[in-house]
């Protein structure tokens, strides 16, 4: 099996790797599988857990957009989505509706060496309005900052602060 392919398994099984198979409950890994196997599973299912957000996010919003009033309903009564409550896939939904395709992939694409910003990056910058967001995720991703050291420079060591922070000249 090589190392962009996955092979499903059953119902719920897929293999991920030759010593891991992903489950709906977890990843099992055989005692054989290699610190760099490791490695790019971990990378890997980094980008799947951006990918399922955004995905959750879009589907929401495409749900909204065409069926309105059955939206509605699916958000009241709890989101279907397994795990996720209705204002989890509020906040996806938000964050997918302020940044089309082709912002997420510019800027999660990888800069000298860094691997971009995550779903989080997206969520935590998207109150502060167009420029300023796109001003914070460009520098994110080419500084390689971590969610952490983003919101440490937004919030200039102020912690819990929202204040729009202000873009540096």
């Amino acid at each position: 099996m090589s190392g962009t392919e996955l092979e499903l398994r059953g119902r719920g099984i897929v293999a991920l790797s030759e010593h891991a198979v992903m489950t709906a409950v977890g990843l099992q890994l055989e005692p054989d599988a290699s610190e760099d196997e490791l490695m790019r599973l971990a990378e890997g299912l980094g980008v799947i857990n951006d990918a399922a957000c955004f995905a959750v996010g879009d589907i929401s919003n495409f749900y909204r957009e065409h069926f309105p009033a059955r939206w509605r309903e699916w958000i009241e009564r709890g989101s279907p989505i397994k795990g996720l409550d209705s204002k989890t896939v509020k906040v996806y939904g938000a964050v997918c509706a302020a940044y089309d395709h082709e912002a997420r992939a510019r800027h999660m694409a990888s800069y000298a060496g860094h691997p971009g910003v995550s779903f989080s990056h997206f969520s935590r910058v998207r109150r502060y309005g167009t420029v300023q967001a796109e001003y914070w995720l460009t520098t994110a991703a080419e500084e390689g900052w971590s969610l952490e050291e983003l919101e440490r420079r937004i919030e200039g060591g102020t912690p819990g602060s929202d204040d729009v922070p202000p873009v540096p000249e």
